[in-house]
């Protein structure tokens, strides 16, 4: 029969396990360069966006929570906007017509 102590054994090693994985998680996020979320945005547009769209079309600004920074990349008279969140994700793409100033 084993004793009482042991009985926890299996829920402790699981939950020193998922905390390890959210600690990870977590240092991850932390470590987001904005280089690095611009990119993620200028290599999406390339993807997705215009004939001939390339990474240079893009720039980055810094903006206010929840928006961390704000991607755009602009070609002719279109231009892609990507809002992205201090972990990488976009919370907001958008495309807008019209003169680019």
């Amino acid at each position: 029969m084993m004793s009482r102590p042991l009985w926890y054994a299996p829920a402790l090693a699981l939950l020193a396990l998922v905390a390890l994985a959210a600690y990870r998680a977590g240092m991850q996020a932390a470590e987001l360069t904005e280089t690095e979320a611009m990119e993620a945005a200028a290599t999406l547009y390339v993807e997705t966006g215009p004939e001939g769209a390339e990474k240079s079309d893009c720039t980055g600004r810094p903006a206010e929570a929840p928006v961390w920074i704000v991607v755009t990349c602009a070609r002719d008279d279109l231009a892609h906007v990507y809002e992205m969140d201090r972990l990488g994700r976009i919370l907001h793409a958008r495309v807008r017509r019209g003169p680019q100033t």
